[in-house]
């Protein structure tokens, strides 16, 4: 019988998960919250991160997350569980994880960041204004 050796990333257990929703939007009230500072992310990443081995499992960053990003690792919904293998190559590959990011959500430029309580993405794309809709700008 043969054992096979977890790589690094597999052996990362995970506490919590911040998802897709989070992407483009990095509202940080959960790094507000967070009493040991394990949520992570720089000005080059287009979400944040929760480092699983800084991260006690406290829970307190889930409800202020005004997006709904965050979830318990079993409780990770199945269309987004590619950000459980995301968040845990963030602390070991940060290159590999953001093409990652890239390859599920492209990014469509700087206008692309969403305001907090904006529809997710998937309620949005495809979406294109009817043909009478005019834009009109609004005079100081």
């Amino acid at each position: 019988m043969s054992a096979t050796k977890a790589t690094p990333t597999e052996a990362i257990a995970m506490t919590y998960v911040i998802t897709e929703t989070c992407i483009d939007v990095k509202d940080k009230s959960c790094v507000d919250v967070c009493p040991v500072d394990c949520i992570h992310g720089s000005d080059d990443d287009r979400m944040l991160y929760i480092d699983p081995s800084e991260c006690i499992d406290c829970g307190a960053c889930i409800d202020p997350c005004p997006v709904d990003a965050i979830y318990a690792e079993e409780d990770v919904p199945p269309d987004q569980q590619a950000y459980l293998e995301i968040n845990r190559q963030y602390f070991t590959e940060r290159q590999a994880a953001r093409r990652r990011v890239d390859e599920l959500r492209p990014s469509l430029g700087s206008d692309d960041v969403r305001s907090v309580g904006s529809a997710p993405s998937a309620m949005t794309e495809g979406l294109t204004p009817s043909p009478d809709t005019t834009l009109r700008r609004a005079l100081p």
